[in-house]
């Protein structure tokens, strides 16, 4: 089901080429193995631009930047800061959601392992704390997150889902 939502979002460029490729017959050993040439470069690509444009989020999430979160998103995309929220499709919702961040006391430390690449989204475990930095009590908070994120052509985030946990020490 996300596979085909996320796919049917993207009309042309590489996805579309990658679909061509995939359901084309292979009618000889020699076009088999461009066929799998075919699938192995275009899906190293989408890694490197999906890990590419994740790793830009994660550094705007570190550096609490707002206007950097902001220019990573497509001009049209659902954000959903929880699977179970409606989608944020704006600018000004991202805006909001985020505006408390630069005033957290905390230096936050973030990392991801790629679980998955398919086609054109990618799933990711982030992991990473929030060193707090209030004067009355230091603690640490552990986060652990499952991202879905689908990029255009041009790696900017047409879809991001997230699934969270997190614990104080």
């Amino acid at each position: 089901m996300i596979f085909s939502a996320c796919s049917s979002r993207i009309k042309s460029g590489v996805i579309e080429s990658y679909r061509f490729e995939r359901s084309k017959v292979i009618s000889s050993e020699s076009d088999s193995e461009l066929h799998k040439s075919t699938l192995i470069n275009i899906n190293t690509m989408n890694k490197q631009m999906l890990e590419s444009t994740l790793a830009s989020f994660l550094k705007a999430w570190e550096q609490k930047s707002i206007d950097a979160v902001v220019n990573l998103l497509a001009n049209s995309f659902e954000y959903y800061e929880s699977p179970l929220d409606k989608p944020l499709t704006n600018s000004d919702q991202i805006r909001e959601l985020w505006s408390p961040v630069p005033k957290f006391e905390a230096d936050i430390k973030l990392s991801f392992k790629t679980l998955s690449i398919e086609d054109d989204f990618g799933f990711f475990r982030i992991e990473g704390t929030y060193d707090h930095t209030y004067k009355r009590a230091k603690k640490t908070t552990h986060i652990d997150r499952i991202f879905l994120l689908a990029v255009d052509r041009n790696g900017k985030i047409i879809r991001f889902m997230q699934w969270r946990e997190s614990k104080d020490s």
